[in-house]
């Protein structure tokens, strides 16, 4: 019997952070077929989130040197890798423009905040970087509608719509291990993002606010990185001092970025998100298959996953008197906050799982190499 010839696909990750995107890749990786496919990972730099690839044990590379290596030069190790396929997770010309002059196939997989990291230029720029986009990659994978949209808008149509998974295996240790709540116990309430403003990390510091005016029993856990670039670190003190000026210290709990966030977010009673032009969150969908109830804002892709009222639910944008509703109405209710979460645990296990998501990765990879890829599915 002839050996399979396995496809060889070179994921480029950030490694600056490890946020949603990287969570997603992770997951990706952690369940791709080895029988079929042999992975590689290389990054343009050697930050802190390779520490948790590396523990996939799949063979990883940084170009050498302090600065990131020419398109040429990138496109030049590319071939020595040799890769069938290369498929970049975040929107980097680098990669793109390096890729296609190195003749690879490439499937583009865009995540987090696409259309934040473009805001400012106006339509035509805006259009003429999506096209390029569409123009080097074979195909485009799109973890929601909402960034779907930001192609389609453009009548770019090499698109694919792909949820993101996650590993129930991890989830599962800590499903439904809540503690036993008193009524004298605060009602704990959770965020997971990183400190960058279109988290709105403010919105439930204002709730917050609000809650303790109104005598009510609650905590607050923030958990997200903070990342290295100025802007990031900028808001991250604004939102420190903005907690001292509220009077909140005793409130509001930063515990930056943590391995053990399914263990604490299980401890939870309520997972808010708050933010905007969110492109499909993971911390939403990983809430959901906790077992959590979620509130989030109405923007970006989180309604896709949040249905009102039904499964969890949705407040307008930057209304932090309504976030603070939202939030009493369980806090009052705590059977009803339950049967909120469980119909989000059967969304998540029905939507979300990792393992789906590989084979549709999978099948992508088998049809681009047979030329039998459709897109605008």
């Amino acid at each position: 019997m002839s050996k399979i010839k396995k496809i060889k696909v070179l994921f480029a990750v950030n490694s600056f952070a490890f946020g949603g995107t990287e969570r997603a890749t992770y997951n990706l990786l952690k369940h791709i077929d080895r029988k079929y496919f042999d992975p590689e990972i290389f990054s343009l730099d050697s930050g802190p989130a390779l520490r948790i690839f590396r523990k996939l044990g799949i063979p990883l590379w940084v170009p050498k040197g302090r600065e990131y290596p020419s398109i040429g030069r990138l496109a030049e190790l590319i071939k020595i890798s040799s890769p069938d396929i290369i498929q970049s997770n975040t929107l980097s010309a680098r990669v793109l423009l390096a890729g296609g002059k190195a003749g690879i196939p490439l499937v583009s997989r865009m995540g987090g905040h696409n259309k934040i990291l473009l805001r400012g230029i106006d339509k035509q720029k805006l259009k003429h970087v999506l096209t390029l986009v569409s123009y080097l990659s074979k195909v485009i994978i799109c973890p929601s509608r909402f960034l779907r949209t930001q192609f389609s808008e453009y009548g770019i149509n090499n698109t694919i719509l792909i949820r993101n998974g996650i590993d129930f295996t991890e989830i599962n240790k800590y499903y439904l291990q809540n503690k036993s709540r008193t009524s004298h116990a605060p009602f704990l309430i959770g965020m997971v993002g990183a400190f960058v403003p279109s988290k709105r990390h403010k919105d439930i510091l204002l709730a917050a606010k609000k809650l303790k005016e109104e005598n009510r029993c609650v905590k607050v856990i923030l958990m997200g990185s903070v990342y290295p670039m100025k802007t990031s670190r900028v808001y991250a003190a604004y939102i420190h001092n903005a907690v001292k000026k509220m009077g909140l210290t005793d409130t509001i709990s930063f515990l930056g970025f943590r391995k053990d966030v399914f263990k604490i977010i299980s401890t939870l009673d309520v997972v808010v998100m708050p933010s905007v032009d969110e492109g499909a969150s993971n911390a939403i969908i990983e809430a959901m298959a906790l077992g959590k109830p979620v509130i989030a804002a109405n923007s970006g892709g989180n309604a896709e996953f949040i249905r009102d009222g039904k499964n969890g639910f949705i407040f307008e944008p930057k209304n932090y008197k309504e976030l603070s509703k939202k939030i009493i109405a369980l806090l009052e209710n705590h059977d009803h906050a339950t049967k909120i979460g469980e119909l989000a645990r059967k969304n998540a296990e029905k939507y979300f799982d990792a393992q789906d998501m590989t084979r549709k990765y999978e099948n992508i990879y088998f049809r681009l190499l047979r030329n039998n890829l459709k897109t605008n599915l």
